[in-house]
């Protein structure tokens, strides 16, 4: 933070009452587990049995599945809402996100037992009670002088939005979007995209009880929306269908066929 007199103001988390050899970082979902430390640093080599705590640098979607087995995850890079954080929180699975400034090496033979501390409890109440400058802030690290100078709806704060995404979650494409990103300043054409069904199998399959056969109205009601409101439209079902492991997350060939969908409608809207 820098003061109107020119001062910069850095702050620092607490660490003096740490154990030997914690690893510090960012709690990221609430928890507390206690097990066999993993270090997973490719998704193929992963061999995880119920109850291990999965270490790794960081996950994306394909990585999803995993989940189902382990009782915590340790990475190296992310935050709040990054892949890991948000699929663990949905699971109640508690999550650290090590970040030092030295960096943590992920060594397999160092790490038998892993301690992960509890965490922050996020929810959307929380989350739509901060303030949009906050949230740039805090979780995309935009710098608040941004903020005031060009204005939380600007070119300039958008493209430090996007950086920080890309730093924060690892990922190698991030979008943001204001509201001027449509042609000449006024609105940009709306894609609506139906969502992908989900099947009654796996851990969910009480919690989603009826939904495989709700899903099944969804297509023709969003395309009926699009219609309405002069959007266009995309039905996801066509290109995706979830996991059998769990029932809602996606493969990912899926994944990388909506992808390619999506681009591909882009383009036509676009011309």
């Amino acid at each position: 933070m820098l003061t109107s007199d020119g001062e910069s103001v850095t702050g620092a988390y607490r660490r003096d009452d740490l154990p030997p050899g914690a690893l510090v970082g960012l709690p990221v979902s609430a928890g507390t587990v206690e097990g066999r430390a993993r270090v997973v640093l490719d998704m193929a080599d992963a061999d995880l049995e119920p109850g291990d705590i999965l270490v790794t640098a960081y996950t994306d979607p394909s990585w999803t599945p995993l989940f189902v087995a382990i009782a915590g995850l340790v990475t190296e890079v992310g935050g709040l809402m990054t892949h890991g954080a948000v699929i663990a929180r949905e699971y109640g699975l508690p999550v650290r996100v090590v970040i030092q400034p030295e960096g943590v090496t992920l060594d397999p033979d160092t790490m038998p037992e892993a301690y992960v501390e509890p965490g922050i409890q996020v929810n959307s109440a929380q989350f739509d009670g901060m303030p949009s400058e906050d949230a740039k802030e805090a979780m995309l690290g935009v710098p608040r002088q941004m903020l005031e100078l060009h204005g939380a709806v600007s070119r300039e704060t958008v493209v430090e939005m996007v950086s920080g995404a890309l730093v924060h979650s690892g990922a190698t494409l991030a979008v943001a979007v204001t509201g001027i990103a449509g042609p000449g300043g006024g609105a940009p054409p709306v894609l609506l995209i139906s969502p992908a069904p989900v099947v009654e199998t796996g851990p969910w399959a009480e919690t989603f009880r009826g939904a495989e056969e709700k899903c099944k109205t969804l297509a023709a009601r969003f395309h009926e929306v699009a219609e309405q409101h002069g959007c266009e439209f995309l039905d996801a079902a066509g290109y995706v269908a979830p996991s059998p492991l769990d029932g809602i997350h996606w493969e990912p060939q899926g994944h990388a066929a909506l992808a390619r969908a999506v681009a591909e409608k882009v383009r036509e809207i676009i011309g």
